[in-house]
């Protein structure tokens, strides 16, 4: 670990300021110093918790071992089971990742609108405001007035079409729309 410590150090050595460098060359490079002390003791720790842990689960891994052994079939198949689940998983992350994206953009446009409004009315006051208001409103309800009054004649011109179509009697032979035979 010495040796890791110190070709780390080695390579910072360039990049931190020299007042960093010294710290962490005393404070962690130094074998007796706290860090290194809590590292050694957390370390010793866990790896006589680990011993101690392999010895009580070690005959139930070698059975686990043989029973798959003997019947790959069932190791394919929990394979596929694991890797189904973790893939669900993850698409379950992303999506919540991107819901709380979109649900906070939208929450800040929201009350930057909010604050726009608060800002007109406050700068031109509550009457201009209103009155300002009035008129945009009519000016969007005259765009959908003639938007729907557009879509109607386009709706009442195509079923005039289809009328005429139905009405009229269905063409045969040569040059009923498909063209001169060519066989």
């Amino acid at each position: 670990m010495d040796f890791t410590v110190q070709w780390s150090l080695g390579l910072l050595k360039d990049l931190l300021p020299s007042e960093t460098h010294a710290f962490l060359s005393t404070h962690v490079a130094n074998p007796s110093s706290p860090l290194r002390t809590v590292t050694a003791a957390i370390t010793s720790m866990f790896s006589a918790l680990l011993s101690g842990l392999y010895t009580l689960l070690a005959p139930l891994l070698d059975r686990l071992a043989r029973a798959l052994a003997t019947g790959p079939d069932v190791v394919v198949l929990a394979v596929f089971v694991v890797v189904v689940v973790l893939l669900i998983q993850l698409v379950f992350f992303v999506q919540r990742i991107i819901a709380f994206w979109v649900r906070l953009a939208l929450r800040l446009v929201l009350w930057a609108a909010v604050a726009v409004v608060v800002a007109i009315v406050w700068q031109r006051g509550l009457e201009r405001s209103f009155n300002d208001g009035m008129y945009l409103a009519s000016r969007v309800a005259g765009f959908f007035v003639g938007a729907a009054e557009f879509f109607a004649a386009e709706l009442a011109r195509y079923n005039e079409l289809e009328r005429m179509k139905s009405q009229s009697p269905p063409k045969m032979g040569p040059g009923a729309g498909a063209g001169p035979r060519r066989w």
